[in-house]
């Protein structure tokens, strides 16, 4: 079975999706490909406000690499080097 039934076999994605999530004090980022254009695909992104402190912002492009992630910096290797050093001293 496809995972994607609706579509005809050999679709390839046509835009690249980047939605960013926030509830509370919370945020979650989704990146995700999508298969169906839309007219205003890639032109600007949208925000949207919910219920209960959840904003949204959705963004859509069809361009390579234009939803991509921060690259990590020193900062973060810094944050996890010393728990793993700690793991491998007490194996």
């Amino acid at each position: 079975m496809r995972v994607k039934d609706h579509l005809p076999p050999g679709s390839r994605a046509q835009v690249c999706r980047k939605i960013v999530q926030k509830v509370y004090s919370d945020f979650r980022t989704v990146r995700d490909c999508g298969w169906l254009k839309d007219e205003k695909e890639g032109t600007s992104c949208m925000r949207r406000a919910g219920t209960f402190s959840v904003l949204m912002k959705y963004c859509s492009c069809d361009k390579d690499g234009c939803n991509s992630a921060r690259r990590s910096s020193a900062s973060s290797l810094l944050m996890v080097a010393p728990p793993l050093l700690l793991l491998r001293l007490f194996k």
